[in-house]
């Protein structure tokens, strides 16, 4: 049985990686959100760092699941209608979740090489910080759209119809 046979986990027509990574975006938006508190309120750069870099991987595992389902097995099979149609706004939706996913994607890398770059080790303050700091929550702000914009696909593709 291939691998995009396998049924997810949610009860919707999905696969078990389209599932994880459905799972894993729903996570990373609280999880981040504690880093920026970490970050800004209590001062804890270590630990704000070590998520940072659990997310990065988190986000990549998630965008390999998608990428691997969706371009190698195809999705349309488990969601066309009766007829094998499948509604505008489905491939409208997943036109705007890439969109927003490949922005997400390339402020990533920018910012967590540059923080790499930029940032002491150990963490702490620096001349970069107020730079970070705020492309950090433009990134917040594009993932939180990102996943979205993904739930909005996953549901009119997996769920409805």
């Amino acid at each position: 049985m291939p691998f995009s046979e396998y049924g997810g986990f949610l009860g919707s027509r999905s696969s078990l990686s389209m599932d994880i990574a459905f799972v894993i975006l729903l996570v990373m938006i609280p999880v981040f959100s504690w880093s920026l508190e970490l970050l800004l309120l209590r001062k804890n750069y270590q630990l704000h760092k070590k998520i940072q870099l659990f997310l990065s991987l988190a986000f990549l595992i998630a965008t390999v699941l998608f990428c691997l389902d969706f371009f190698l097995y195809g999705w349309e099979h488990r969601t066309a209608e009766p007829d094998g149609k499948i509604p505008r706004i489905t491939y409208m939706t997943l036109t705007i979740h890439l969109v927003f996913w490949g922005v997400t994607a390339l402020m990533w890398i920018v910012l967590l090489v540059q923080s790499l770059r930029k940032i002491p080790n150990p963490p702490g303050p620096c001349d970069f910080g107020p730079t970070y700091i705020f492309w950090l929550i433009m990134l917040v702000l594009q993932l939180f759209l990102t996943t979205l914009t993904g739930w909005e696909f996953y549901m009119l593709a997996f769920c409805f119809g």
